[in-house]
């Protein structure tokens, strides 16, 4: 939740979500937030999957997928005015 209600916040929101794909170019971009994301969220996964808490699986889709549904959030949250970031909010929580 931390990388949402960061979003939100007006120099996230401006540099990091909206500026930075606009200059870096989508795919560029995209490539620095999974240099910094992916390899968190592949850990978190598998100590998850060895706690036993989410079946046996491979481990890099899953955590792409996860990364993606967070991006594409807090686009969401960073164009959202104040009455729609709260409704997707209330849609994640």
């Amino acid at each position: 939740m931390a990388w949402l209600d960061a979003s939100t916040t007006p120099e996230v929101r401006r540099i990091a979500l909206l500026d930075a794909p606009a200059v870096l170019g989508w795919r560029r971009w995209r490539e620095i937030g999974l240099r910094h994301t992916i390899g968190l969220v592949e850990n978190a996964l598998a100590g998850a999957i060895a706690a036993g808490r989410i079946r046996a699986q491979p481990v890099r889709p899953l955590a792409l997928i996860i990364v993606g549904a967070l991006d594409e959030a807090a686009q969401l949250l960073a164009e959202a005015d104040d009455q729609n970031a709260a409704a997707i909010r209330s849609a994640i929580e």
